[in-house]
């Protein structure tokens, strides 16, 4: 990015129409379940009546193509036996 488009942007990031979109996407990022950058909303190719599946992290890759792919090793079975069991954490709100 050149001076003259860093400055455009800064100037552009302080409008107010900018903010509230800034705001409003962060919004639609945490309903939806993401906590990080980078994060991927993915739908299951197995199960599209599902929610879509959050991965987080660049490392991620093989197992979005997974999930893309309907080859998700990880089964519905999987996911009923790990809600039986108690979180690590909880995001604040």
């Amino acid at each position: 990015m050149s001076g003259m488009e860093a400055d455009s942007a800064c100037d552009r990031s302080q409008q107010s129409a900018i903010k509230q979109q800034l705001r409003t996407n962060t919004q639609q990022a945490v309903d939806e379940g993401v906590f990080g950058v980078p994060s991927y909303a993915v739908p299951n190719a197995k199960q599209p009546d599902e929610e879509d599946e959050v991965f987080f992290g660049s490392d991620q890759w093989p197992f979005v193509e997974d999930m893309l792919n309907g080859t998700d090793p990880i089964t519905p079975a999987h996911h009923e036996l790990w809600k039986g069991l108690p979180r690590g954490a909880e995001r604040r709100r």
